[in-house]
């Protein structure tokens, strides 16, 4: 007999993504498309490894439209079984969450073992008390263990030895779901583990059904992870084939089970490169950033668009106007929102200074690299650099401010005087070449 269930994880309800309600929506439409998804492929069971919701205070209309999808699945007699992620509750100590706020309606059943005097309890999973290690489906067995964090390995051996030491023959098919990460696989995240730690259930277990980490990989036939459902983040753009496991399990036949990975539907994401390092001024930088952009497809779904400026840039950082080339986006292609990634390096330089080299010589020297790394000031760079010290020589010597501007509006006139013969000898210089 062929039994089919659903398993994801990592839906993350209620996120309010860079504080965008809309982005909030996105999580419950991905939500709902999967369970109207599961409904049509006739699946008998719902997975849910671990991080339904996002945090662990939810918004109440949140938690009312997880009942209500929760319900449907009631309605056709399809049990929803689930652990408590990181997001939803601590690994370290006893609380009632909002997870356990469904169970209680008796829309879904969260598994988890439980200690006593320091040895694991695996027992079945009481309606009464809404309280149980595993659940039976027919022939299936589904275990769930809740997120451990830090002690992710010792919990994980501790099921080993109970299942090694478990009386009674073993289920025709076996389903392990764990909030955990697997060493190799993205290891900033906590609580991971081992294949060493995982290869010792392999004689129990059957298929083991992770969450945590939103990137989706599966080894050996036998590990899966279907990734979040959603872009948490816009670098998880980069996976494109994530979303949710859909599993047929037929126990006594080779393979016992076939998951097939269905891509979750998603608010379109566009990451868009502009390289900074040819322009040697501000508006010049926005004018090929605008014909840019004019050449990009627009659409009318709004997508999230991720303006990476790449390159060393030639001119002063502080030039640059983030926000202007941000609204820039937005008139262009109307995007849901902008995140702008500023991957620019500056043109930088290493200052080697004598040990017993003047201050003032330190100081000029100092200046004079600052300016030569904007090309609109390199020409000049010397000027600019003994004007900064005479600056700083009246402002020590409290002069009067109409001495600084005077000062100023002579460092100008010398400025209009070298500019207009400098276009002329370069016209001067093409005009020669191309006769």
């Amino acid at each position: 007999m062929t039994l089919r269930f659903l398993h994801a994880a990592d839906i993350h309800l209620g996120h309010r993504q860079y504080d965008n309600p809309e982005r909030m929506n996105d999580f419950g439409r991905a939500f709902r498309d999967m369970l109207q998804d599961a409904l049509a492929s006739g699946v008998q069971a719902v997975l849910l490894a671990g991080d339904l919701f996002h945090k662990r205070d939810v918004e109440p209309r949140t938690f009312v439209q997880a009942a209500m999808l929760f319900g449907q699945l009631k309605a056709r007699g399809i049990p929803v079984l689930a652990i408590q992620g990181n997001h939803e509750g601590s690994a370290y100590r006893e609380a009632f969450t909002w997870l356990d706020g469904l169970a209680e309606l008796g829309l879904i059943r969260v598994l988890g073992a439980t200690y006593r005097d320091g040895e694991m309890l695996l027992e079945p999973y009481d309606d009464e008390i809404r309280s149980g290690a595993y659940y039976d489906i027919g022939d299936l067995r589904i275990y769930g263990l809740r997120y451990a964090g830090s002690s992710t390995s010792r919990v994980v051996g501790d099921l080993t030895e109970v299942l090694e030491d478990m009386p009674g023959p073993r289920p025709a098919y076996t389903v392990l779901m764990l909030h955990a990460g697997l060493k190799g696989v993205l290891d900033q995240y906590a609580g991971t583990l081992s294949r060493e730690n995982l290869d010792a259930l392999r004689e129990h277990v059957d298929y083991v059904a992770l969450g945590h980490i939103h990137k989706p990989f599966a080894q050996d036939d036998w590990i899966y992870n279907p990734g979040s459902l959603e872009n948490n983040s816009i670098d998880e753009a980069q996976w494109p084939e994530r979303g949710y496991y859909i599993v047929d399990v037929t126990p006594g036949q080779s393979p016992p089970h076939v998951a097939e990975l269905r891509n979750s539907r998603r608010r379109r994401v566009i990451r868009h490169p502009f390289a900074v390092d040819a322009f040697e001024s501000p508006q010049d930088l926005y004018d090929a950033l605008r014909r840019d952009l004019e050449r990009l497809p627009r659409g009318d779904d709004r997508p999230l668009f991720e303006l990476r400026l790449t390159g060393v840039l030639n001119i002063n950082r502080s030039d640059l106007d983030l926000r202007y080339m941000e609204k820039m986006v937005k008139e262009q292609l109307e995007p849901l929102l902008v995140h702008l990634q500023d991957q620019m390096a500056s043109n930088a330089f290493e200052i080697r200074a004598d040990e017993e080299q003047p201050r003032e010589e330190i100081e000029r020297q100092v200046l004079r690299d600052l300016l030569e790394n904007d090309v609109r000031r390199r020409a000049h760079s010397a000027r600019w650099s003994e004007l900064a010290l005479r600056l700083k020589q009246m402002a020590l010597a409290r002069s009067h401010p109409t001495e600084v501007v005077a000062e100023l509006r002579s460092f100008q006139a010398i400025l209009d005087e070298l500019l207009p013969a400098e276009v002329t000898a370069e016209v001067s210089v093409e005009e020669e070449g191309a006769c």
